[in-house]
């Protein structure tokens, strides 16, 4: 049973009783709360499953943060489609985010309602990235080169290339193209309802430039990814 969640951008103090996962967590009074704008390898949920590499490092991690912990929770938009309180967690004042994210047991992953923590938590990332600490010393979580996308379906994936073309259309489906052939090769994909969270020349300023960009592949001729704010962006120089 879920309980009602903080009240958006309220400061609210709690004690973790359980770690869940490695981005989700439950208190004393029964909320479970879902460590906002980070991913984390996963560890098995029964027998039928395998952990992700690092899945139970990631897991152990929080736990020895967290668990038992008295913490100031920071609510950040909606609950998600679970119910879970999306979150700002923080225990003796240091953010268990950006934590994770520098010890290399996440990785930055915003919604639309938590890009606001974009900047500073890729900060921390790279700080990690720099170290080759955890998910970025293992081959399975290399950033992909755009035409090695495909076959990753349903994977949370960093991909890096250099786009073609931008086909920006209203009220339509819109595109970056990272090859010749758009139907097979890999894509960037914009839906009409989050178009206008692009401003449309820098998306065209993006085109020949090396970027980054993290999201969830999925296969829309060639493999693809869905933007939905510029936050998943990142140019590279």
């Amino acid at each position: 049973m879920f309980h009602a969640p903080a009240a958006f951008g309220a400061e609210t103090p709690a004690r973790i009783a359980e770690v869940l996962t490695a981005k989700t967590l439950r208190m004393e009074d029964g909320t479970v709360v879902r460590l906002a704008a980070i991913q984390a390898p996963n560890r098995a949920r029964n027998e039928k499953e395998k952990d992700d590499p690092l899945g139970q490092e990631a897991f152990a991690t929080l736990k020895s943060l967290a668990e038992g912990k008295d913490a100031t929770l920071k609510a950040i938009g909606k609950p998600d489609r679970h119910g879970r309180t999306v979150a700002q967690v923080f225990v003796d004042g240091e953010s268990l985010q950006e934590f994770m994210l520098e010890a290399g047991m996440a990785w930055v992953y915003t919604f639309t309602d938590t890009r606001k923590l974009a900047k500073s938590f890729l900060a921390a990332e790279a700080k990690a990235e720099a170290a080759k600490r955890g998910v970025w010393a293992l081959s399975e979580y290399a950033v992909l080169d755009a035409a090695e996308a495909e076959g990753h379906d349903g994977e949370f994936r960093l991909v890096r290339g250099v786009p073609k073309a931008i086909a920006i259309k209203k009220g339509k489906r819109s595109y970056i193209n990272f090859g010749e052939d758009w139907k097979t090769d890999f894509t960037l994909v914009i839906e009409p309802a989050n178009l206008r969270k692009f401003k449309e020349d820098w998306l065209q300023s993006l085109v020949g430039k090396q970027i980054r960009v993290r999201g969830w592949l999925f296969t829309s001729g060639g493999a693809a990814i869905e933007l939905t704010h510029p936050e998943q962006i990142e140019v590279e120089k």
